[in-house]
């Protein structure tokens, strides 16, 4: 008899109990949470071999991991794959405002950890921040001045940063007269660039330094049947040529300053930039003259200085733009 009792009394508690456990594991395979817990120890895992690469303090990194999961995880969540409403409301566990980290790597929580904050670790864990947020960044430009200007830039830290650019104008054609010459002018002005940039204290004004690869030129061909003037000497062209071709140097130092307002991790700012690239044109010329009327190859040199003087007075380019930078 009492065995047969011991029996239904197993039975009657076997039964309940097989139920709770059945209940248990339905909440633990469907519940969202539990979803969501994956999804955070995914993100927080990567987060952390990131950061580590840069900062091998690993109690750093974990802090970190918690404020960029708060920053970019948390708010991209649907609220399909958010913690229930009703857990928002439980109480929670006092943080020790001084006690880092405790989660280990690979755990996964719903609830923020507990952060340091001590203005040292707060000061390292917003320049990594920064860094990584700028170094995450690309910016392109575009700017007009007295050429149009199209580049691309790449900040390298909050000081520093990298740059290139096309900058140039259409060739033109049009008659000028100088030195008491006709001429038929035609200028070319195309320059690609190469920068680096310094911020100073990460401010919004930079000096730059770079080089550029030009080609820029004017050619000044005398017009036919008008009158000359080669070192003094006048007299009327004819059919003669004085056909004559002034160069920028190839490759030329750029020195400059800038200025472009704060940007966001993305969007739309300003900038002006003003600089001096440096070189001397060259003179090539060809001229059937030379001996006609008393002219001299030295009265063509001369002439050809006399020209370089009233179009080129400075050894250096002037070059200037404003324009709008996006950056992504």
């Amino acid at each position: 008899m009492s065995h047969h009792n011991n029996n239904n009394w197993s039975n009657s508690i076997r039964k309940p109990a097989v139920g709770v456990v059945a209940a248990l594991v339905f909440v633990c395979a469907f519940h969202p949470v539990s979803v969501y817990a994956e999804d955070a120890a995914a993100f927080r895992a990567r987060v952390i071999k990131e950061v580590l690469l840069e900062v091998p303090d690993l109690e750093l990194a974990k802090q970190i991991a918690e404020i960029r999961i708060n920053r970019e995880f948390l708010k991209q969540q649907s609220p399909a794959v958010k913690p229930a409403p009703q857990q928002a409301l439980l109480p929670k566990a006092p943080i020790d405002k001084r006690v880092p980290i405790k989660q280990p790597v690979q755990g996964a929580s719903d609830q923020p950890a507990a952060v340091t904050t001590n203005p040292k670790s707060r000061d390292q864990v917003n320049d990594v921040l920064n860094a990584q947020s700028v170094k995450r960044a690309n910016d392109v430009y575009v700017g007009v001045g007295n050429r149009v200007v199209v580049g691309y830039a790449y900040p390298i830290s909050t000081e520093f940063s990298i740059r290139a650019d096309l900058a140039g104008l259409p060739t033109r054609e049009g008659n000028k007269s100088i030195d008491g010459n006709q001429f038929a002018v035609t200028e070319s002005n195309t320059s690609l660039g190469a920068y680096l940039d310094w911020f100073p204290n990460g401010g919004d004004f930079r000096l730059s330094l770079g080089i550029n690869a030009n080609r820029i030129r004017t050619r000044l061909q005398s017009v036919q049947g008008t009158n000359a003037n080669i070192n003094g000497k006048t007299f009327n062209t004819g059919t003669e040529v004085l056909d004559i071709t002034y160069k920028f140097p190839l490759y030329t130092p750029y020195l400059g300053l800038g200025y472009q307002s704060a940007a966001s991790d993305e969007g739309w700012s300003v900038y002006a930039d003003l600089g001096l690239m440096f070189g001397k044109y060259d003179a090539h010329a060809r001229t059937s003259m030379v001996g006609l009327h008393t002219v001299t190859a030295a009265d063509v040199d001369t002439e050809l200085n006399t020209l370089r003087g009233s179009l080129f007075k400075w050894s250096y380019v002037p070059v200037g733009a404003v324009g709008i930078k996006y950056r992504y």
